[in-house]
């Protein structure tokens, strides 16, 4: 996998510095060590690297100091938990943690403006969900990017790399050469 996405970085020319992928907590019940190897060498690419649905009950608190992760993604099982006491708190929790530790933190999930206003109270830095936008197919990602300049990808898209390989194909308009 490390290859295959400094092969499309070099290819494409993309900043590595804004591409984030996901890592799922599940992935951290294997062998540690091969993980933290791996997450290493993506992270000697400059790519920004994200602990996807925290709190699920995979994680560990020791797991945020010993992979060299850049944002936690409060699960939306918490988001929706807002409006009750113990809910906030978790989220509030996560974040200060988060921030303490220099992470940057995004809520999943997010679907009401009550919700954005609750989470920038708590000073969250970003949101994904259907209050920003609905999932988009390829060919919605491609006519967004060709038709505003700057436009980001809405976190609610997610590509598998084959699927993010045939698009930068279609939007560079040629063929990825293979990596070695």
């Amino acid at each position: 996998m490390v290859k295959r996405v400094a092969h499309i970085l070099q290819t494409t020319g993309v900043n590595p510095q804004q591409l984030k992928l996901e890592i799922t907590e599940s992935i951290f019940v294997r062998d540690t060590e091969e993980i933290l190897e791996k997450l290493k060498a993506l992270k000697s690419l400059r790519v920004q690297l994200a602990i996807d649905d925290f709190g699920t009950g995979y994680s560990s608190l020791s797991m945020l100091n010993t992979f060299p992760i850049d944002t936690v993604k409060i699960d939306r099982s918490f988001v929706n938990r807002l409006n009750e006491p113990d809910g906030a708190a978790i989220v509030e929790t996560i974040i200060a943690l988060s921030r303490t530790m220099n992470l940057t933190v995004t809520a999943e999930g997010v679907e009401t403006a009550e919700q954005v206003a609750q989470l920038q109270g708590m000073q969250c830095d970003t949101g994904q969900g259907y209050y920003f936008s609905r999932p988009l197919s390829e060919e919605q990602v491609q006519q967004r990017m060709q038709s505003e300049e700057g436009f980001a990808v809405p976190v609610a898209t997610e590509l598998t790399a084959e699927a993010m390989e045939a698009l930068l194909e279609r939007l560079l308009g040629a063929e990825l050469p293979q990596a070695a």
